[in-house]
């Protein structure tokens, strides 16, 4: 009997990556699971045995945060799914848990499959979101609705555990039923734990793709532009300024003579760069601007490009590792090839966040 038999992978981990972003901060986790008698916990010898419990360890173990203790056990025994449409809202959404297991694949008649559905949108459409495993169980001889339940939740992007498949090829290796239950019907303590195993594998299987997703989601190795600061081009508070004015028709603050100059301060933090918003052309017309950063030089950036045939707003580092804290940036501006003229849309500088 293998859990690798039991994993059906979800097309939608939306849901299922949010609860395990919540784990990842060290969250407690609140599991429910709504079904029937084998959620319930029916023949386990104890409740810590019961199968929903001990799949609740998997975020303990995996994470050290609390789940067994949030636990909301909606199973009861000889009810199907039109039942658990009615009832769910008071048994288990008002609790607003961030993980749903849901049973029904051994009391399901192949009638209940429309309710079986407005379950599972029950589940879905319930704020704030939580997510739907479904779990489908059998009987001792591998009997049960769950590869038809299967279909409906794959219309829904939903994976499910199928403890059914995972019995039923542990029946055609040889095994034999009384190894995982005592009535033929529910499983025993045996039975139990290989369904919280399956549904362990599940989330195993789940975590690897969450955390594959995250190294392809990392940051690039200069992220610096997530934490900075910004002053658009209308509101650039100048303390002092020369030979700079601001055009409200074109947006731009702009000087069209050399050593004309501007002055802010600026409060700043994180690895201390300084950027530019500046209009840069292949224009002869255009000129330099020259940084300083309290009365120290950084960078002379010019604005003149040939590679460019049409203006474009460039945006220039022209100064890094500035210590953290309030300073003072002037831009002068200077010739070029044979132009002086400066357009700046904006300042940026990385700031602590």
């Amino acid at each position: 009997m293998s859990a690798a038999d039991s994993y059906i992978a979800p097309s939608d981990m939306g849901r299922i990556f949010s609860v395990l972003r919540k784990a990842e901060r060290g969250e407690p986790i609140r599991i429910a699971g709504l079904g029937g008698s084998i959620t319930g916990g029916a023949t386990a010898s104890s409740e810590g045995n019961r199968w929903l419990n001990k799949a609740a360890l998997w975020f303990t173990d995996r994470y050290g945060v609390e789940a067994s203790a949030r636990l909301i056990n909606a199973g009861i025994g000889s009810t199907e799914s039109p039942y658990a449409a009615l009832r769910a809202e008071r048994a288990v959404l008002r609790y607003n848990p961030d993980l749903i297991l849901l049973d029904f694949s051994v009391n399901n008649a192949p009638a209940d499959l429309d309710s079986y559905e407005s379950v599972v949108r029950k589940l879905l459409a319930w704020s704030p979101a939580a997510a739907v495993v479904p779990v489908q169980f059998c009987n001792a001889i591998g009997q049960g609705q769950g590869e038809s339940l299967i279909v409906v939740a794959q219309k829904y992007g939903l994976g499910s555990v199928s403890y059914q498949r995972d019995i039923l090829n542990y029946l055609a290796g040889g095994g034999t039923s009384t190894d995982f239950s005592d009535d033929t019907v529910h499983p025993n303590d045996a039975g139990h734990a290989r369904a919280a195993g399956d549904v362990w594998y599940f989330l195993d299987q789940i975590r690897t793709a969450f955390d594959l997703r995250k190294i392809i989601l990392s940051p690039p190795l200069d992220n610096v532009f997530e934490k900075t600061a910004f002053i658009e081009r209308a509101d650039l508070p100048t303390e002092f300024s020369s030979g700079f004015t601001y055009d409200p028709g074109t947006i731009k603050y702009g000087a069209t003579v050399a050593s004309s100059f501007a002055e802010w301060r600026i409060n700043i933090g994180g690895s201390g760069k300084i950027w530019v918003a500046a209009r840069i052309s292949n224009s002869p017309n255009n000129g330099l601007i020259a940084a300083f950063v309290d009365d120290v030089a950084q960078s002379t950036t010019p604005t003149r490009d040939l590679a460019w045939t049409f203006d474009k707003i460039e945006v220039f580092q022209i100064a890094t590792g500035v210590t953290a804290g309030e300073h003072r940036l002037r831009l002068i501006t200077g010739n070029g090839v044979s132009g002086a003229n400066v357009d700046i849309f904006g300042l940026g500088w990385t700031v602590d966040r």
